[in-house]
């Protein structure tokens, strides 16, 4: 009766090979979920501009017509914010 599995064993090299391949695999998944994670936090963000300062502008100019001067400061600040949420790049702050 011949077996049917054979018994590999499995020497240091490519014990050590397979471990690296699995880690770089590991790495590169978990840097992409990274980068999902980080466009998310800057969809977030934009959009938190944009609607703030659409909010601040509505609540100014409800308060008093004079107000709607606030609008030259604040629509770029909406453009701004819809920018940084509809853009497929990444917008990176650097921090020195």
């Amino acid at each position: 009766m011949k077996r049917k599995f054979q018994v590999i064993e499995w020497n240091i090299d490519v014990k050590r090979g397979y471990w690296r391949a699995t880690g770089k695999m590991n790495r590169d998944k978990q840097n992409e979920i990274f980068a999902q994670n980080a466009m998310i936090r800057q969809k977030i963000v934009g959009c938190l501009i944009a609607v703030i300062s659409l909010v601040l502008w509505i609540a100014l100019t409800l308060y008093d017509t004079v107000q709607i001067w606030w609008g030259v400061e604040l629509v770029p600040l909406m453009v701004i914010g819809f920018y940084v949420m509809l853009t497929d790049k990444e917008i990176h702050i650097r921090k020195y």
